[in-house]
């Protein structure tokens, strides 16, 4: 708005001083020329401090036009995070639902556990009830881990059939033969049956 005031009052001073040139040629033709000359040389004055406040207008005009551009992008950046930051309002309040409900229901089976827990006959139940929950998982793990045990040895046979024993009767210190092995047992002599042979 302000630049259009200095632009409207730099218009008006110049037509002032343009009316007042042309009426002063034109009603007063009779004046002398050195009076002439002088309102000639205030009127030159009075247009060349206009145009220099024309000048000066228009630059400040350029400068409020560049500012008016920046805040309109600034309005445009702060319109957008607006808009970001109700979207991301909405969803915390969503998710702030969500953390009431799930503490509602956290509450109810706290207040179930304390009145399970209060009497002893419904401890005991429970404290039965953890170890054989306990017992159950960790015999589902040693099941699993012997399972995979199991599955490791298989590979490894499978590995050691695949490359055989590549003609030899031993190997590592073992037969290869898959014979049933027959121990020999040596006992010592007793003394008297040793005597008696003698």
């Amino acid at each position: 708005m302000k630049p259009l005031r200095v632009f409207y009052a730099v218009a008006m001073s110049l037509s002032l001083g343009l009316a007042a040139f042309f009426y002063c040629r034109h009603y007063l033709g009779n004046i002398e020329l050195g009076q002439y000359r002088e309102l000639s040389r205030v009127s030159n004055q009075a247009l060349v401090r206009t145009s220099a406040r024309l000048t000066q207008s228009k630059e400040e005009l350029g400068r409020l036009s560049k500012k008016v551009a920046a805040f309109n992008k600034a309005i445009a950046a702060l319109e957008e995070s607006a808009t970001s930051f109700k979207s991301d309002l909405q969803a915390l309040r969503e998710e702030r639902e969500q953390l009431k409900l799930k503490i509602a229901g956290l509450v109810e089976k706290k207040t179930v556990l304390e009145k399970k827990f209060h009497s002893l006959q419904e401890l005991k139940k429970a404290l039965k009830l953890a170890r054989v929950e306990k017992y159950r998982k960790d015999k589902l793990e040693r099941i699993r881990n012997r399972l995979v045990h199991i599955e490791m040895l298989k590979t490894m046979d499978l590995i050691a059939l695949r490359q055989g024993n590549r003609g030899y009767l031993a190997k590592n210190g073992e037969t290869t033969f898959k014979s049933p092995r027959v121990r020999v047992k040596l006992e010592p002599v007793s003394r008297i049956s040793y005597k008696e042979t003698e």
